[in-house]
């Protein structure tokens, strides 16, 4: 029995490190090809590789941390970097400064802007928000890009930045939760727009039941502001959201089941913040003439008054040639 009780084993395509069980530092695999199991098999020696941590960049970790939570660190931050520092723990955050992003941003280069994002950060943000802020643009040296109409762009600097900070993070030994939650915000920083506005309702009610959205939404209100612009209608439509969960939940299945029949195919929220229902197998709801049976109403009745909002009304919705009845809720008045 070996002295060693267990390993580690680095993936050199993905940097990641899974630790394994030995029992002898002098035990054999199989050769490529040959059976296992064999002691007729080549026999090659297994190959240990040690994950070591660089102090040097835990230090860095540590210090660059420290300087981000305080206007006074932040300037002395920005002061190293523009004169070359962090060369090695930071490069890619050296490779910012100097990045041109063109006449529609408030301020021109990339590195200035990102750290004009901290102003506008809540004064308890999360040290993870605060790496995540330092980190979200890296991509965009790699992407930049001139459009003949819409000037310099940095399409996919998102998806380009999330492959750039996981380097990053591996190299200062984030562990796996932090890594997780600053890579998540750092991928879709740009996104919610597409994510909240132009979703169907289902897809935007996972997107920010996400454990890491609120964390998100703090970087992209900082992000917003910081352009220049105003982060209101995700932060309206995140509101109408969470304040219509549970009703919309309760309608997928509740009036349907009420009914015995019209089989729900979704629930949407509607830009002026009313819900829809809209129900299939209309030939068991609507008759010949095209009347919506009575029954939908009161089902739908039936889920306002035990789970809508208060307050709220629900009329029906029908047009020959559509596979649908829609039930839709809204305030009165």
């Amino acid at each position: 029995m070996s002295h060693i009780k267990q390993h580690t084993r680095v993936n050199h395509k993905t940097g990641s490190v899974s630790v394994v069980h030995g029992y002898d530092d002098k035990r054999k695999k199989a050769a490529k090809g040959e059976p296992k199991g064999t002691s007729k098999a080549p026999r090659t020696p297994v190959k240990h590789v040690i994950k070591k941590v660089d102090p040097g960049m835990v230090k860095m970790r540590e210090t660059v941390t420290e300087w981000l939570r305080t206007e006074k660190g932040r300037a002395e931050l920005t002061e190293k970097i523009k004169t070359g520092g962090f060369s090695k723990a930071l490069p890619e955050v050296l490779d910012l400064y100097g990045v041109e992003q063109g006449a529609h941003h408030p301020l021109p280069d990339a590195f200035d802007h990102t750290m004009e994002l901290f102003k506008h950060l809540p004064d308890n943000a999360s040290d993870n928000v605060l790496w995540a802020t330092l980190l979200h643009d890296i991509g965009k040296g790699e992407t930049q890009k001139f459009h003949k109409e819409r000037g310099i762009i940095f399409d996919g600097h998102e998806h380009k930045g999330f492959k750039m900070a996981q380097k990053v993070l591996r190299r200062l030994d984030f562990n796996k939760n932090d890594s997780d939650e600053i890579l998540h915000m750092i991928l879709h920083h740009g996104n919610l727009r597409t994510q909240i506005l132009r979703s169907e309702t289902a897809k935007a009610h996972k997107f920010v039941n996400h454990p890491h959205f609120e964390s998100l939404l703090t970087l992209h209100k900082a992000d917003v502001k910081a352009s220049g612009r105003d982060p209101h209608e995700v932060v309206d439509r995140y509101k109408l959201l969470k304040q219509t969960e549970g009703f919309r939940q309760h309608l997928y299945g509740q009036v349907a089941k009420d009914l015995g029949s019209g089989k729900s195919k979704s629930v949407e929220l509607n830009d002026d913040g009313s819900v829809s229902l809209y129900l299939g197998e209309v030939k068991k709801l609507v008759d010949d003439r095209g009347n919506v049976d009575p029954k939908v109403e009161k089902a739908a009745q039936k889920a306002l008054e035990s789970s809508g909002p208060k307050g709220w009304k629900a009329y029906t919705d029908f047009e020959t040639g559509d596979d649908w009845v829609a039930v839709h809720f809204e305030p009165k008045g």
